[in-house]
């Protein structure tokens, strides 16, 4: 599989399955030490749930170091943060491991400023929280099957310019602020709104027209 890379590219690949295996690693150890601090007449199919996880982590990290040694490389015997949080409490530990589930994102790695208000989606019948961050420290992230379908990177400037602005309209009629992001279906819904109402809380916002509407493709 080596030959498929130029030198540069091979390391590059190599450097990055080796951050993968050391995130997967350390999923591993934090699923397995979730599952000894659930206590309870409930916690049956909460320690089974982590412990899964320990075991897809597990998978994950043969995988990646399949790979690396396929492609000549060096698996290896580091693993991701591990810092001790005491976050004992089954809430704060179920969304810690959301977190590392969804996208393999080290809680370690941010630096929280704040939370927004809670909003209600009706949608998805969920209370909603949105924390602001920022990622102090980059590493490699994963979208995960079933939760996450893309990982988007985008630069403020990109966000704010009105070129990239519009109004959505969801075949149920919803209208709502979006942005391109040079995907298929834009940034919409709530988290554009989030966006959306930061940069003009902020004083960031340039004018841009919300009269350009596009149609939302159905969601499946």
């Amino acid at each position: 599989m080596s030959d498929v890379f130029s030198k540069s590219e091979n390391e590059q690949v190599i450097s990055t399955l080796n951050k993968i295996l050391e995130l997967e690693l350390a999923g591993l150890v934090r699923y397995l030490h979730y599952s000894f601090m659930i206590f309870g007449h409930n916690r049956i199919p909460i320690v089974g749930w982590l412990r899964d996880q320990a075991e897809e982590s597990k998978t994950h990290a043969t995988q990646a170091g399949e790979h690396i040694t396929n492609l000549g490389g060096h698996p290896s015997l580091k693993i991701g943060s591990l810092l001790e949080t005491h976050k004992h409490n089954v809430d704060e530990i179920l969304a810690e491991a959301l977190a590392h589930e969804e996208v393999g994102l080290d809680p370690d790695s941010i630096a929280v400023f704040g939370t927004l208000p809670a909003r209600w989606l009706v949608p998805s019948n969920f209370a909603v929280t949105p924390v602001l961050a920022y990622w102090q420290e980059r590493h490699p992230l994963a979208a995960s099957d079933g939760e996450v379908f893309r990982i988007l990177h985008e630069p403020i400037d990109r966000l704010l310019d009105p070129g990239n602005r519009f109004t959505v309209v969801h075949p149920s009629g919803w209208r709502g602020p979006a942005f391109e992001v040079g995907t298929p279906i834009p940034l919409w819904g709530f988290t554009a709104g989030v966006i959306s109402l930061l940069f003009r809380l902020v004083g960031w916002e340039k004018p841009w027209d919300e009269s350009v509407t596009r149609q939302l493709p159905e969601l499946r």
